[in-house]
């Protein structure tokens, strides 16, 4: 597994996909092997610089939460999640992604991952939120 760590991104169009969130409350907390994997946290920085890089889940978790896009020239804007957004798509421009950005990803309740970040771009900024 994946998370807890910090997951250095040097695929330009790499395609990560989040594991799915379980909440089932497992019958052994003490397991180390159960399933449920609320608190799960994922970093994602971005050694090289994205092209068409997207962070999903598996389509029936979303995101909620915001990531903000800075520029070389001091500005920026801060982009808030649709309540159907299940992909985030950094492009190394418009959609942010140049190397050393950072977005954090935490497992936060059913369905919901909570998404954080510092995102390096350029040009006229859109948001990097999707629906798959």
């Amino acid at each position: 597994s994946h998370a807890g760590k910090v997951l250095l991104c040097n695929d330009a169009d790499g395609k990560f996909t989040l594991p799915s969130i379980v909440t089932t409350e497992p019958s052994d907390p003490t397991d180390p092997n159960q399933l449920n994997n609320l608190g799960a946290s994922f970093t994602f920085v971005i050694v090289t610089a994205a092209t068409d890089l997207d962070i999903k889940t598996d389509g029936t978790d979303k995101f909620v939460g915001g990531l903000y896009t800075g520029v070389d020239d001091a500005t920026g804007k801060t982009f808030i999640s649709g309540a159907s957004n299940d992909v985030i798509t950094l492009n190394g421009s418009t959609k942010g992604g140049l190397a050393g950005s950072i977005i954090k990803v935490h497992a936060i309740a059913s369905a919901k991952y909570a998404v954080e970040g510092i995102t390096l771009g350029s040009g006229t900024l859109v948001t990097p939120f999707a629906d798959a």
